[in-house]
Parts: structure tokens; C-alpha cells; sequence
């Protein structure tokens, strides 16, 4: 902690923190929208690790997967005997079955975690992983509101937050405010930016080391 103090860094954005099957993953198979995954610690203790972060004067940003449960150990899949989560067929991302956003109670679900994470936990905020496939297919429309409502829930209890989206590429209608048709996140990732450093990196790396081009990129 001191460590990251030293060096400046006002912000940490955590990989998804949630239950996933096995014991080792980056978070991006889940299987639940609230529960902390145990091999972590216990909640209390992340909730330690967040307040000492922002004793030291440092943000935590949260990254969400919404758009997907993993497709092993997804115990909401026909959950009381009946496919309540899911569509029949199912709506399949490239990781696993997206839910059924259009049905009250699993668009609740997704955007009542959004208040458990802030109020439970005190994030400062979320990035929402793979905006892009929360609106595939039959879930067009829903996806896009369930991320609007997000936002406007947010706007409205928690005005101190941010929410980022993972919208690869870049594309502005993430980033509008819901009054005007966009989805509500107050910034989103920007690829060129990131594909300029990338290059950048691997020329220096690999033939070509101008750290000049390195810098550059970096402000550019």
C-alpha cells in the first residue's frame, strides 16, 4: 500500500471479484453477481482492503461482467425447474449464456448488485466488461436499458461514482448521457490510444527502441 502511495497511483480497478468455478481465474467466468469469490478472503475482508486503500487517499473501481455466467457451474441454468434466467434458446456470448434482461426480475438482479456493491462495499465505481455483448440479438433493447438504468441509478444515489465502459472500438454513444439517447457511462476505454501505446511498446521492444515514439503515444 505504501508502495503504490509512493508512486501516485489514486486508483486501483480490480478484475471481477465474484464467485467463479475452480479456484483460479481473472474473474471473467462467474456465477454470481454478488457473492465475493472465497478463495479471496472473507467479504469483511475486502471490505478492510477498500477502506485501506482510501485511507491512503486511493480509489477502487470494480470491473462487472454482466454480459455472461460462465457456461460451467451456472447454477441460475434452469434454477426452479423452469428456464427463468435465460431465453429458450438460450442468447450465447463467445464465455458462456447471457440472462434474460427483458424479464423485471433478472434486470433487477443485475441492477441491484450495482447498490450492494456501493453501499456493502464502498467502490468508487465500475468498469462494465464487454459492453458490446450486452446487447446481441433478442437483447437489443434490454441489454442497452439495463446499462442505462446503471447509469441513471447511479447518477441519481451515488453522484460521486464513475462507471467505464469496455466498448471495443470506441464508440461515443457509450459515453452520451441517457437524456440523449446514450447509454449513461461517464467515460469509456479508447482503443486507439491503446493500440498506438501497444505498437509503440513492441517497437521498442522488438528492433526499433525509441522510447521518443513510447512517449508519444503515451501523450497522444
Amino acid at each position: 500500500m505504501t508502495h503504490l502511495k509512493s508512486l501516485g497511483v489514486n486508483a486501483v480497478q480490480l478484475c471481477p471479484v465474484t464467485e467463479f468455478p475452480g479456484d483460479i481465474s481473472a474473474g471473467y467466468n462467474p456465477v454470481s453477481a454478488y457473492a465475493p469469490e472465497w478463495k479471496y478472503g472473507t467479504p469483511d475482508e475486502f471490505k478492510t482492503m477498500i477502506n485501506t486503500l482510501h485511507r491512503n487517499g486511493i480509489a477502487v473501481l470494480l470491473d462487472i461482467v454482466w454480459n455472461h455466467f460462465s457456461p460451467t457451474d451456472n447454477f441460475l441454468w434452469n434454477y426452479d425447474g423452469t428456464q427463468t434466467w435465460f431465453d429458450t434458446p438460450d442468447v450465447t456470448t463467445p464465455w458462456g449464456s447471457q440472462a434474460a434482461f427483458g424479464r423485471s426480475a433478472v434486470a433487477d438482479h443485475f441492477a441491484n448488485s450495482s447498490q450492494y456493491w456501493f453501499s456493502e462495499f464502498h467502490l468508487d465505481g465500475y468498469r462494465m466488461d464487454g459492453t458490446a455483448f450486452m446487447t446481441p440479438g433478442a437483447h437489443s433493447s434490454s441489454g442497452w436499458q439495463l446499462m442505462q438504468r446503471l447509469n441513471n441509478e447511479k447518477n441519481s444515489r451515488w453522484a460521486d461514482k464513475i462507471t467505464i465502459a469496455e466498448e471495443l472500438p470506441s464508440d461515443p454513444i457509450f459515453s452520451t448521457p441517457t437524456s440523449l439517447g446514450g447509454a449513461g457511462f461517464d467515460a469509456q476505454y479508447h482503443m486507439l490510444w491503446r493500440d498506438n501505446v501497444r505498437g509503440a511498446v513492441f517497437d521498442a521492444a522488438f528492433g526499433d527502441p525509441s522510447m521518443n515514439n513510447v512517449r508519444a503515444a503515451l501523450l497522444g
